[in-house]
């Protein structure tokens, strides 16, 4: 598996398409890691997001009222 991940990521940094493309690729990883960044922080946070919006019920329960609204919809 390994052996197959990299040949594929040297096959990616082979290509015509990435040397053409530096900057949009520059840009495009560090969109990329800033919103890895900002799911890992709402995921520390979204007990107290939760707790600030939703201040007479329990998290779990508000939780799963917002996902069962996101479902529907």
């Amino acid at each position: 598996m390994y052996k197959l991940l990299t040949h594929q990521w040297k096959e990616k940094i082979r290509s015509s398409f990435w040397q053409k493309n530096i900057i949009l690729n520059i840009v495009l990883g560090i969109l990329g890691l800033y919103l890895i960044l900002n799911f890992i922080a709402v995921s520390f946070f979204a007990d107290k997001i939760l707790l600030d919006v939703f201040k007479d019920c329990d998290v779990i329960e508000s939780f799963t009222r917002l996902l069962f609204y996101y479902f529907l919809n």
